[in-house]
């Protein structure tokens, strides 16, 4: 967590059993996590992710719903970080890349699709759906290149019998 060389302080903090407004939202005990430097400076961004595993409280049925989540003490709530958890065992393991208070949250992924689902699928539907437009506009153009050709013949045909006619009612007159 510290930069090669130098040291600090880790400070990890577990509140459990807790009850009150929270008790809707969190599912997990919370454990607050604090680095300081050899100064005695807070650090809380890391230069990279931070793997963090709670055990989830064993209230919730379907924990498909479950996010790493942080407090947020400027807005004063509780904000999901990461909705891709992965269950090791009885814990549930999300990466942050700051530290601060952490739980798991329920309802995590309440923007109706599954967040950590594989996009590859929609990849290749967008790709798929693209091809189809761009035949489907090719075969249009083709098809009014057709009829177009053909109404131009059409007319060319019709202007020469017409010239025809024309030459031929000249020469009786």
């Amino acid at each position: 967590l510290l930069p090669e060389g130098s040291f600090g302080t880790l400070d990890v903090s577990f509140l459990e059993n807790l009850s009150g407004n929270n008790g809707d939202v969190l599912r997990s005990s919370i454990i607050d996590i604090r680095l300081f430097d050899e100064f005695g400076n807070s650090i809380t961004s890391l230069e990279e992710p931070l793997r963090i595993c709670l055990e989830e409280n064993g209230s919730q049925k379907d924990t498909g719903d479950l996010c790493l989540g942080f407090f947020d003490v400027e807005k004063n709530e509780w904000i999901c970080e990461d909705e891709c958890l992965e269950q090791e065992g009885s814990f549930y393991c999300g990466d942050t890349d700051h530290l601060t208070s952490f739980a798991l949250l329920l309802d995590g992924g309440s923007g109706g699709g599954d967040p950590c689902s594989s996009s590859d699928e929609d990849y290749v539907l967008a790709w798929i759906s693209l091809a189809l437009v761009a035949a489907s506009i090719t075969f249009i153009t083709i098809i009014i290149i057709i009829f177009e050709i053909r109404h131009r013949r059409q007319v060319k045909k019709m202007n020469a019998i017409l010239e025809k006619r024309l030459l031929g009612e000249g020469a009786n007159l």
